[in-house]
C-alpha cells in the first residue's frame, strides 16, 4: 500500500492492518498530531465520503493499492468554519424571510426550494457547531455569552428544522411561513451577534492561547 499525507510518501508499517478501517486509525494514531483532521480521503485514486468511509471499514487492506490523505489543522479549520458561518447566516435568515414571503403569496414550490437551501446550510452549521464541541471539549450546558446559552440555542436550531420539515409535510403552510420568518431567522441573527465570543473560546490560530497542552 502506497500512502500520502498531504502530498508527501509515507512509511507505513501494515503488519497488525487488516482492513481499511485498521488503516485509518493507525494513520490518526502514529501519523497524524493531535491538532490534525482528516479532511480527505482517496482509496486507489477514488475520493470517499463519510458515509462511504464507514460503509468500507471491513474493506481488506490487501486490496489497497493507494490511499490518500489530506489534513487540516483543526483549530484553523474550526476559526476558518465560524468566519465562513458570519458571512452566510445573514443570506440564510434572508433566504428564509423570502421564502415565507412567497409562500404566503401562493408561491409554494419557490418558497420550498429557498427553505430547503437555507435549511441544508442551516444543517451543515450545526455539525460545525457540534464538531467544535467535541473536538474542543467544550461543555455547550455551562457556556453562557450573556443570555446566550449554546447548549439550548444549539438544540434550538435542531428542533426548529425539524417543526419546519414537519410543517411540510403536514402542508401546514401558514406554520411553515411563520416558524421560517419569526423563529428560525431570527434565532441566526442571536448565533450571528455571539460567534465573535464562540471564536475566543477556541485555542488562537497563533497557538498563543490554548494549545494541544489545554484540549
Amino acid at each position: 500500500m502506497k500512502l500520502t499525507i498531504d502530498g508527501r510518501d509515507i512509511s507505513i508499517d501494515e503488519s497488525g492492518i487488516s482492513t481499511f478501517s485498521d488503516a485509518i486509525k493507525h494513520v490518526e494514531e502514529t501519523k497524524l498530531s493531535r491538532s490534525d483532521v482528516i479532511t480527505k480521503i482517496v482509496l486507489n485514486g477514488e475520493e470517499i465520503d463519510e458515509g462511504q468511509e464507514i460503509g468500507l471499514g471491513a474493506f481488506s487492506v490487501d486490496e489497497i493499492v493507494s490511499l490518500a490523505i489530506e489534513t487540516r489543522n483543526r483549530i484553523h479549520l474550526a476559526h476558518e468554519a465560524l468566519n465562513d458561518a458570519q458571512d452566510y447566516l445573514p443570506q440564510l435568515s434572508t433566504l428564509l424571510e423570502q421564502s415565507a414571503g412567497m409562500i404566503r403569496e401562493g408561491s409554494v414550490a419557490e418558497g420550498l426550494t429557498l427553505a430547503s437551501e437555507a435549511l441544508d446550510f442551516i444543517g451543515a452549521f450545526g455539525e460545525v457547531l457540534e464538531g467544535i464541541r467535541i473536538s474542543f471539549r467544550l461543555d455547550f450546558a455551562e457556556v453562557k455569552i450573556d443570555d446566550f446559552n449554546l447548549l439550548e440555542k444549539m438544540q434550538n436550531l435542531g428542533k426548529l428544522a425539524q417543526d419546519i420539515l414537519k410543517a411540510a409535510q403536514e402542508e401546514n403552510w401558514t406554520l411553515f411561513a411563520d416558524l421560517t420568518e419569526y423563529e428560525l431567522s431570527p434565532l441566526l441573527y442571536e448565533w450571528m451577534a455571539v460567534i465573535p465570543s464562540l471564536v475566543n473560546l477556541l485555542p488562537a490560530e497563533n497557538g498563543n492561547k490554548g494549545g494541544d497542552d489545554a484540549l
